[in-house]
């Protein structure tokens, strides 16, 4: 930047002649000796500097931070192997002044990670090598004492909040009518007030006659070209919250706009961007822009980033087609979209969540392309207005939260593939517990499997949770067509399940609960046979469920109930449990106030977990298999109907509070039948585990009277009668 004059002195062009001095050769020789001792003790003086930094700097950092290294045969030819400054422990303090090395054990320094510096108060002032090519996000956060730079003329990228919370940018934002950019050429922050009201920022090419169509179409009182800003490149989160902008013709020379650049202009109604050469708009460039209502994209865009257009007032979304990257959540929470026009093949992450009023989408003109779409990412719908929708037939999952508080959303349709034929059960099915991943193929029309996408074979977490009104899946064939002749489609107030489909418990989560279906309004729920795992609180307070039945039901794979899989069914009668099922897990069946019938007897699972039959009142009969070793705490607290239990002799532990509160009012305690002898039954190492207060006062304990058993003073015996019963004797 050029000084003013009155800095360099008032005799800088004074050229009137000087006299000169004579110097005798021997003073001369004398100087110059001087002059050369001089600049040897510079030369000196210079190269220990340089050494102390390169070296002894250097040392003190590989001793005290931490950083990252390129492999170097990862390095291109003729180029060196680089490093990044990663962080400064928090434990340890460092200089006021902080001086980051060219290099590291002959690694060159050409960044500084995300928040690298972040939270260390006793620095005041960090001196970068011209090597800095790159800063990360909140690089310096909450430095509170750091207030100056030595900038690298090399530095290229910012990230965003990089100096948020320390003196130098509060000192920024003091500056509320300035711009402040660095030796690069690179425009950091714009200040508040820099711009007046109702400003666009234009290009140099838009002529006057494009000027005026702009003031007579936008709310704009003042014009300012890219050009006068004279910068090189605008950093992330340069123009942040600027209230004073109202329109943006992109220029010809920018070809990325960074994260956060424009977020929050909340003035902010239109961007053209069809004289820029631009591939790239990083995560949230335009996000809370929330007077943003025309956008177009050009076709050199390549990138687009994580929420770049979250929450502004679009009501039609751009042409995407020649973007190759598609980040997270790019439209989300715009309110304004009613119908979507959707040409790609996916629909990516969170795309649409939270658009409230979107209640209608067709995938290409006519749906031309529906056949091409092959996947819906987490969220991508969830919390819109759709009352009905099909799924492409080649959507092979149905992803996490994808529908999530759709509360308008009645009616789901899957491809049914009609003709399919449930695979048979495999030898050593039923007696070995599938893999969490392992997933069954879709079968062909022949009922063969088949490696193509043959429709939804997994629904996973939270798919549909909080649809309230969701009462319906049912199935469309190859012409998408719903055919309400078959009996495994068509009918409303039914979740019909097509052979596709083996588990609704996936997720790309772990140890998670599902929440599948939590809260929707099905009244009948009919599993296909190849139906494998019903997940953790898949039907969480599904309240209006009556009954759960299996398509098929000798020929079905099921093998897992899993966690409150139907907890808070409150009106749920009956339940199928094919015979392959090997594990119900606690609390599955937990509060199902109307349960009366369900069969267990014939499982092979090992355990009544806990909770499972916990206050289920209407429960009457339940025959437990001869597989059972366990019943865990609380399995069948408030079982008030429940006649009786016989517990197996295979039966090794029944813990603390399994059986409690069995009865209510002074009625006859429920019975519960040990299938052991007493002796047997309380045998030191070999008898069965009683919990502390296994039952209560509710319940009366029985032991089976073996022939010769002498009875215990205080304890009460059973036999079968002749029709096989259990009676006390």
């Amino acid at each position: 930047m050029a000084r003013d004059i009155s800095e360099l002195g008032a005799d800088v062009f004074d050229d009137t002649p000087k006299p000169k001095n004579k110097i005798s050769p021997k003073k001369r020789n004398y100087i110059i000796g001087l002059s050369i001792t001089g600049v040897l003790l510079v030369g000196v003086a210079v190269a220990t500097a340089v050494l102390c930094n390169t070296a002894l700097s250097d040392y003190s950092n590989v001793e005290n931070v931490m950083y990252y290294f390129t492999p170097k045969k990862l390095a291109a030819e003729g180029e060196e192997p680089v490093a990044v400054l990663y962080r400064l422990p928090s434990d340890k303090k460092f200089p006021s002044t902080f001086r980051i090395p060219t290099q590291v054990l002959g690694y060159k320094v050409v960044g500084v990670a995300d928040e690298a510096f972040s939270t260390h108060d006793e620095i005041k002032k960090v001196i970068m090598p011209n090597t800095i090519e790159w800063i990360g996000e909140n690089a310096f956060l909450d430095c509170t004492n750091l207030s100056s730079f030595t900038w690298s003329n090399n530095l290229k990228e910012i990230g965003v909040d990089a100096f948020t919370g320390t003196k130098f940018y509060e000192n920024l934002l003091k500056n509320d009518k300035g711009l402040y950019d660095i030796p690069s050429g690179i425009l950091i922050y714009v200040g508040a007030n820099y711009f007046d009201d109702n400003t666009a920022i234009v290009s140099d090419s838009l002529t006057e006659a494009q000027i005026s169509a702009i003031k007579a179409n936008y709310p704009v009182d003042n014009v300012k070209k890219f050009s006068e800003l004279n910068v090189k490149g605008i950093c992330s989160g340069a123009f942040r919250n600027n209230k004073k902008i109202t329109y943006i013709d992109l220029p010809e020379t920018l070809d990325e706009i960074s994260n956060s650049t424009f977020e929050g202009c909340s003035k902010l109604e239109a961007i053209d961007s069809s004289h820029a050469a631009l591939t790239s708009i990083g995560r949230r460039a335009f996000a809370n822009c929330e007077s943003l209502e025309t956008i177009n994209l050009p076709t050199s865009l390549t990138t687009l980033g994580d929420e770049a257009f979250a929450n502004t007032a679009i009501s039609e979304t751009p042409d995407l087609t020649t973007v190759e990257s598609i980040g997270k959540g790019v439209f989300m929470g715009c309110h304004n979209i009613t119908s979507v026009n959707y040409t790609l093949d996916t629909v990516y992450e969170n795309m649409f969540n939270g658009c409230s009023s979107l209640s209608s989408i067709t995938w290409g003109v006519d749906n031309a392309n529906r056949d091409n779409v092959i996947s819906i990412e987490e969220g991508a719908f969830a919390g819109t207005a759709f009352t009905e929708f099909v799924f492409p037939k080649n959507v092979c999952d149905i992803n996490d939260y994808v529908f999530e508080n759709c509360t308008s959303l009645t009616k789901v349709s899957l491809y049914g593939n009609f003709n399919d034929l449930p695979l048979p059960v495999e030898p050593g099915d039923e007696d070995e517990e599938v893999e969490e991943e392992t997933e069954l193929p879709c079968v062909d029309h022949e009922g063969n499997p088949s490696a193509e996408l043959m429709g939804v074979q997994v629904i996973k977490e939270g798919a549909f949770k909080g649809c309230t009104s969701l009462s319906t899946i049912n199935l469309y064939d190859d012409n998408y067509a719903i055919n309400p002749d078959k009996d495994i489609s068509g009918h409303d107030n039914v979740f019909t399940f097509p052979y596709s489909v083996t588990r609704c418990d996936g997720s790309s989560r772990q140890n998670t609960n599902h929440y599948t279906f939590e809260g929707t309004c099905p009244t009948k729920v009919l599993f296909s046979p190849n139906m494998m795992h019903v997940g953790a609180y898949a039907f969480h307070n599904v309240t209006s469920l009556t009954e759960v039945k299996v398509e098929q039901f000798e020929k079905s794979k099921m093998l897992t109930i899993k966690a409150s899989a139907y907890q808070g069914c409150t009106n749920l009668e009956t339940i199928e449990l094919p015979l392959n099922i090997i594990r119900i897990e606690n609390s599955a069946f937990y509060g199902c106030e109307k349960l009366n019938n369900i069969s267990v007897d014939q499982l092979k699972i090992v355990a009544i977990n806990g909770g499972t039959f916990y206050n289920c009142q209407s429960l009457e009969q339940l025959k437990l298999p001869e597989t059972i070793s366990s019943i865990k705490s609380d399995a069948f607290y408030r079982t008030y109907n429940l006649n009786y239990v016989v517990l197996p002799a295979s039966v090794t532990e029944v813990l603390s509070r399994a059986f409690t509160e069995c009865r209510q009012g002074e009625v006859e305690p429920m019975h519960v039948y040990i299938s052991r002898t007493y002796s047997a039954a309380h045998a030191a190492g070999k008898g069965i585990n009683f919990g502390k207060n296994w039952h209560d006062a509710t319940v009366k304990e029985y032991y089976f009277l073996g022939e010769g058993e002498e009875r215990v003073e205080g304890r009460n015996y059973w036999q079968l009668d002749g029709s096989g019963n259990p009676q006390e004797i």
